[in-house]
C-alpha cells in the first residue's frame, strides 16, 4: 500500500465522482472475499467493461486495504482501474438490495475516510451517469418531529426537492414558508440529509437533517428529516414558518438535582439559581461495547460545571435535538460543580426562547 506512517492523522480524501467514471474501466456487481493474491470478486453481472459472471481477481486499492468481512459479504458495486486495482466500492446504504435501494460510493483508505461526490445514489442514476454522464436528483422527504417521549414521530408532510450536485442548485417544490428560501442541499458524501433555508439579511433559518431511508418505485429518493437548526415541536415549527417575526428559537433545558436546578441554554451555557451564566467550554465522547449492547458517555463542559449523560440509544441528529429528546425522556445524569463531588441529576424539558 503506497502510504507512510506520517499520514496516521491524515485529513479525509475525496475523489470527484467524474473521476471514478474516467479512471473505472471496469465496473462490476458481486461480493468481495480475500485470497494471498488479493481480493476476489465473485462477480454477478458487469456494469461497463469486459468482466464475465464467475471469480475475478483483482488487486489493493493504492489508497487503502480492502476490508472483507468475516462472515459472508454484502453485494456490492466494484471500480477497477485500467491496472486492475480495486479503487472504489458501491454499498447499499438504505433498502432492500442494490438495485432497488440507495448507493453510497466510497474509496479505501486506512487512516480516514475516503468519499466521493457526489456519492449517494440509486442503481438506475449510475447507470445513466455512466452512460451519459448526466446526474440530476430528486428526493421526497418526510417531516419528523420530537414526540414529547424521548423519540421522533413522522407527520403526513412532505417536501419534493430536484437537485443538481454539479451545479450544487437545489430545488424545493412543497409550501412557501415566511422569509425561508435559498435552498442549500449539503453535499451527501457522509452519507445523511441535511437540506437548510435562509432568509436575506437575517440570522432567521432552518435545517432540516435526517437519514436516508431507500428509494421510492418511481426511482425518487427517500428521507426522513427534523427540524433541527432550530429544533421544532411539530405546533412551533407551523409557527415558526408562517411568520417571518421569529429569527432565533433557542431550546433550553431543565437540570434537576433534588431541591436545585439549573437552566441550560443550548448553544449557549448553563445559568445557575443567581442567574449567573457559566459559558460552555467544550464537549466530549467515549463508548464502550458488551456484546450487542453499546454504552455512549457524553461529557459537556462549562465554566465551573461539568455535565455528564450516559445512555444507551444512539439518538439521532445534533446535540440540539439530542438534548430535546433526552429532557423529553427525562433521562439521568451527574452534575459536578466545581470544588465539589458530581451529583446525580435529571434533565427535563422547559420553554424555549423565542427571538
Amino acid at each position: 500500500m503506497a502510504s507512510g506512517a506520517g499520514r496516521a492523522a491524515a485529513m479525509p480524501m475525496f475523489t470527484k465522482l467524474a473521476d471514478v467514471r474516467k479512471k473505472a474501466v471496469r465496473i462490476v456487481v458481486g461480493r468481495v472475499s480475500s485470497s494471498k493474491a488479493g481480493p476476489i470478486i465473485d462477480v454477478e453481472y458487469s456494469l461497463r467493461g469486459n468482466a464475465i459472471k464467475g471469480r475475478l481477481q483483482v488487486a489493493e486499492s493504492p489508497d487503502g486495504h480492502v476490508w472483507v468481512p468475516a462472515n459472508k459479504s454484502p453485494r456490492v458495486v466494484a471500480f477497477i482501474d485500467r491496472q486492475n486495482r480495486f479503487r472504489w466500492i458501491g454499498r447499499l446504504m438504505a433498502g432492500p438490495s442494490l438495485e432497488t435501494g440507495v448507493i453510497k460510493v466510497e474509496g479505501f483508505f486506512d487512516f480516514n475516510a475516503h468519499t466521493v461526490g457526489p456519492g449517494v445514489m440509486t442503481m438506475s442514476q449510475l447507470r445513466r451517469y455512466l452512460a451519459r454522464g448526466t446526474f440530476h436528483q430528486r428526493f421526497r422527504v418526510t417531516l419528523t418531529f420530537p414526540d414529547g417521549k424521548g423519540g421522533l414521530r413522522r407527520s403526513k408532510r412532505t417536501l419534493t426537492i430536484g437537485y443538481d450536485p454539479f451545479k450544487r442548485k437545489a430545488t424545493v417544490y412543497g409550501p412557501r414558508w415566511a422569509c425561508l428560501g435559498n435552498p442549500q442541499l449539503m453535499p451527501l458524501s457522509w452519507g445523511r440529509f441535511s437540506l437548510r433555508f435562509y432568509c436575506r439579511g437575517s440570522r432567521r433559518r432552518l435545517g432540516l437533517d435526517g437519514p436516508i431511508t431507500g428509494m421510492h418505485k418511481s426511482g425518487v429518493i427517500l428521507a426522513d428529516v427534523t427540524p433541527s437548526d432550530p429544533v421544532l415541536y411539530r405546533r412551533e415549527f407551523d409557527r415558526y414558518v408562517r411568520s417571518a417575526k421569529h429569527t432565533q428559537v433557542r431550546r433550553v433545558v431543565r437540570i434537576v438535582a433534588g431541591s436545585r436546578s439549573w437552566r441550560l441554554v443550548l448553544d449557549k451555557g448553563i445559568v445557575d439559581a443567581a442567574g449567573r451564566l457559566h459559558k460552555a467550554r467544550g464537549a466530549s465522547t467515549s463508548g464502550t461495547s458488551s456484546g450487542k449492547r453499546y454504552t455512549s458517555r457524553y461529557t459537556y463542559r462549562f465554566s465551573g460545571i461539568t455535565l455528564s449523560v450516559t445512555t444507551s440509544n444512539r439518538p439521532r441528529g445534533n446535540h440540539r435535538l439530542r438534548f430535546v429528546q433526552w429532557a423529553d425522556a427525562g433521562l439521568v445524569c451527574t452534575i459536578r460543580l466545581a470544588g465539589s463531588g458530581a451529583v446525580p441529576c435529571r434533565l427535563r424539558p422547559a420553554a424555549p426562547i423565542w427571538k
